[in-house]
Formats: structure tokens, C-alpha cells, sequence
């Protein structure tokens, strides 16, 4: 008798457990499906802005933007080897000649990269000059 009581007991307490997962899931559900469903609208909103379209206009301003950063990336780079050549020529005869024939494409940046004083140390690149990797994704 006591063994069967006992059991009943269990029984009904399996029962009860049941039912509240039950209701416990059926929550769970109700707050899922909402929640996945603002997920996904969001995540369709942000890929669609991504891929939006963009006007001739954007599309000028940032070839332009990429053009101009190239441009600082190439002069950095020219007053760096401007920098390191200023130092080899100077026991050299002529040295405005040295730097012309050593900078070789880069010759033009000469004047900028000393500060129009030929010889002169090499000035700094401005703050919003791109760094090395950033160039070298450009493309430099």
C-alpha cells in the first residue's frame, strides 16, 4: 500500500513537471518567434542599405576621396626615400642632380618633400595621411 501511494505520488508529480515545460516552451515560443522575426526584418533592412545603390554623385565624391588618399600615399612614400637619399648624396658632386636621377618617377615630389628647400630635411606628412596598410590596400 505505502509503495503505491508512493507511486501515485510520483505519478502525479512527473504529470505536474510535464505540464509546466510545457507551458514553460509554449512561452519560450510565443517570445521566439517575435524576436527572430524583428532579427531577420532588421538583418534584411541592413543588407538591403548595403547594397543600395549609389548616385553618380556618391560615386564621383568617393573615387575622388580614393584618389586623393593615393595621392598622400605616394608622397609619403616619396619624402620617406627623399628622406633616406638627401643623406646618399650628399658627398656626391652635384647633388640637386642625385636626387633627380635616384628618386627617378618620384623626382617631382622633391621640392614639396623638402619644403621647397632643396637639401633641407624631409618635412612630415600631414596627420591625415593614410598609414602603410591602409596605402597598401590602396594601392599606393
Amino acid at each position: 500500500m505505502k509503495h503505491e501511494d508512493n507511486f501515485d505520488k510520483l505519478i502525479f508529480e512527473l504529470k505536474e513537471f510535464s505540464e509546466k515545460r510545457t507551458l514553460r516552451s509554449r512561452l519560450w515560443a510565443q517570445v521566439r518567434r517575435p524576436t527572430a522575426f524583428a532579427l531577420g526584418v532588421f538583418l534584411f533592412v541592413l543588407v538591403g542599405f548595403a547594397f543600395w545603390p549609389k548616385t553618380e554623385q556618391q560615386k564621383q565624391q568617393e573615387s575622388e576621396i580614393r584618389a586623393y588618399e593615393r595621392e598622400l600615399c605616394r608622397r609619403a612614400a616619396a619624402c620617406e626615400k627623399y628622406s633616406a637619399l638627401r643623406l646618399e648624396c650628399a658627398t656626391e658632386g652635384n647633388f640637386k642632380n642625385c636626387l633627380i636621377i635616384k628618386m627617378g618617377d618620384e623626382a617631382a615630389y622633391i621640392f614639396p618633400c623638402s619644403a621647397y628647400n632643396v637639401g633641407g630635411p624631409a618635412v612630415l606628412p600631414p596627420p591625415y595621411t593614410p598609414d602603410k596598410a591602409a596605402c597598401f590596400l590602396l594601392g599606393k
